[in-house]
């Protein structure tokens, strides 16, 4: 394999790697994906919850037909008005009714940039690689000169015999 050869066959080793290596785990390879396909199921599943409790609170607030028994059944789930205030006793415990709607969702992972990591690898590869063919795989120019000079050689042991047959 000669010098040329070894150089394009590394960098198609190079981009080879990194091509795969990106297409799994790059910004938005395989995993990513993965990752985002998952999080809308979440997000989905949060919207019909709070589809799920706006359909039950509009059903509660068609049975209160007045505005106070609007504001009575809002001081139960936790809200006041501005202009009033809450008081809490001491020896009293506190109402735990505060109604909460649906849970909010957020993505806690930052998306990683492995960017860098897919490059180290590919060149490292493509390394091992390039070592290697200079290792295993001798370079065709080298054995055509042994082949030469062993000819070469031959070459002159057959002209020394033809000489002392001839004398």
């Amino acid at each position: 394999m000669n010098l040329l050869t070894r150089i394009l066959a590394t960098l198609y080793i190079f981009t080879v790697v990194y091509l795969a290596l990106s297409f799994v785990y790059g910004k938005t390879g395989l995993l990513a994906t993965k990752e985002l396909v998952a999080y809308r199921e979440k997000i989905n599943s949060n919207i019909t919850e709070l589809r799920k409790a706006n359909i039950e609170l509009a059903r509660r607030l068609q049975t209160l037909n007045t505005r106070e028994k609007i504001e009575l059944k809002a001081r139960e789930m936790g809200f006041i008005a501005s202009d009033e205030r809450r008081i809490f006793l001491s020896g009293l415990e506190r109402p735990n009714v505060y109604h909460s709607v649906g849970n909010i969702i957020y993505m806690n992972k930052v998306p990683k940039d492995n960017s860098q990591f897919i490059r180290a690898m590919s060149f490292i590869f493509a390394l091992l690689f390039y070592i290697l063919s200079t290792v295993l795989l001798p370079e065709k120019n080298g054995t055509k000169k042994i082949k030469q000079h062993n000819r070469q050689d031959y070459g002159e042991i057959a002209k020394q015999r033809h000489y002392n047959n001839a004398v």
